[in-house]
């Protein structure tokens, strides 16, 4: 597994500032009390004393709304074509899925 991508609309978008109805990424991307850590796999920009770092395999978050057909298109075009770059196969995983989200997950 090379990463995993955490998506749901409630992330806030990529260097956007956190408000009250977003998910907050500190567990992921915040910064660890302790300055040691061995690990060079940081985004670029991001220092390696960050959550970011400990995961065995990369966390990355993306604002998606999975409702949206064009979203679903975008992810299949994203994760499903062979030539993206992908080196395996790919696993999506629905957690928390209520209401509508359950049916789009079929």
């Amino acid at each position: 597994v090379q990463k995993f991508v955490l998506v749901d609309k409630a992330w806030p978008m990529c260097h956007a500032e956190l408000r009250p109805h977003h998910i907050n990424w500190d567990h992921i991307y915040g910064n660890r009390s302790s300055s040691s850590s061995s690990s060079s796999n940081a985004p670029s920009g991001m220092s390696n004393n960050t959550y970011f770092t400990t995961w065995p395999i990369p966390l990355h978050t993306s604002k998606q709304d999975i409702k949206q057909p064009a979203t679903i298109r975008q992810l299949q075009k994203r994760f499903g074509a062979s030539d993206n770059n992908n080196n395996g196969p790919v696993l999506i995983l629905g957690v928390h899925l209520c209401g509508t989200l359950s049916i789009q997950a079929i």
